[in-house]
């Protein structure tokens, strides 16, 4: 639970916009499109074990 509060506390504070814009500025273009990748594979897990978002009303 500690490990979730902490995810939970980052992904609070930093966007996703911020982490990408970080990785095409500080590595070499085949670098970053790994990572890239990674961190969405990483967010497709994530979201997977969220499950669906909450019906709007």
């Amino acid at each position: 639970m500690v490990l979730l509060g902490a995810f939970a506390a980052i992904a609070a504070a930093v966007k996703r916009e911020s982490i990408e814009a970080v990785v095409r500025q500080k590595m070499k273009p085949e670098a970053a499109a790994l990572n890239l990748k990674a961190l969405e594979e990483g967010y497709a897990a994530g979201r997977g074990l969220l499950g669906p978002p909450p019906a709007s009303t």
